[in-house]
């Protein structure tokens, strides 16, 4: 009788310790992610871009290719773009009031360098925390994230919100989150993998698969994304679409 009480309060321990450490590894990363980022900031970011719509002789693709100078402190954010740059845009534009088929990498890249999507790179724990307020954890593994031990959450993502009439067109949402976390909870990487499909207005349909993958590093206090690609790819009553666009951000002392 004793033997058998002893045996099962082990087997309780072995399946209550991954619960545990899953707890504990979340419970880390959340408090990682709530501290607040005080850390004044400068930086370069670039941006590449690429976008097709269409097949055949109906392809439009359009590049796009631009930097810029950032530093967020006390004073907020300041954005300033080099001179070059702005000229080279305005230089595109032109030409493409002439011809439009012509090409505006600058003005592209430019576009893509929006203050949401700076704010994300440079604070970026905001974004992460709704992700996993929408996670439900499916699996825990140790593993390695470019020679680091880390280890490796899987997550499965429930649909987000959403409004209007896209809301209603959407029929089937899949979407899953990998997060490489590291010592005391800090974020290494994560990727995002989503799929929708749906049909509005009886005629039209559309299918949208996208993949996202984030490279997190600290500077001082504060959690930035070193690195953000996004590739998109759909088909659907309107044609087939492709993109894929990537920031890099260099931290500057």
């Amino acid at each position: 009788m004793l033997m058998t009480k002893s045996r099962c309060i082990l087997a309780a321990a072995l399946v209550a310790a991954p619960l545990a450490s899953q707890a504990d590894t979340l419970s880390e990363l959340r408090a990682q992610l709530a501290k607040p980022a005080l850390s004044p900031l400068k930086a370069t970011i670039e941006v590449k871009s690429l976008s097709r719509n269409g097949e055949g002789k109906d392809l439009e693709e359009s590049v796009g290719e631009a930097a810029v100078q950032v530093e967020d402190g006390p004073q907020g954010l300041r954005v300033a773009f080099a001179r070059e740059l702005l000229q080279k845009a305005e230089a595109e534009e032109q030409a493409k009031a002439a011809d439009p088929k012509s090409k505006t990498p600058a003005s592209s890249g430019m576009g893509r360098l929006s203050p949401a999507s700076l704010r994300e790179l440079l604070n970026p724990a905001a974004r992460l925390s709704r992700l996993l307020d929408r996670a439900k954890l499916k699996g825990e593994k140790a593993d390695s994230w470019q020679g680091k031990p880390a280890t490796l959450l899987s997550f499965e993502l429930e649909k987000p919100k959403m409004s209007g009439q896209f809301a209603d067109a959407v029929k089937k949402y899949a979407a899953t989150l990998e997060l490489w976390v590291g010592p005391q909870g800090l974020p290494l990487a994560a990727k995002t993998r989503e799929s929708v499909s749906g049909r509005a207005f009886l005629v039209f349909s559309f299918e949208q698969q996208s993949e996202d993958e984030h490279h997190y590093g600290l500077q001082a206090d504060r959690l930035v994304l070193l690195k953000s690609e996004s590739r998109n790819q759909g088909s659907g009553t309107v044609g087939k679409n492709e993109a894929r666009t990537t920031h890099v951000l260099k931290l500057q002392s």
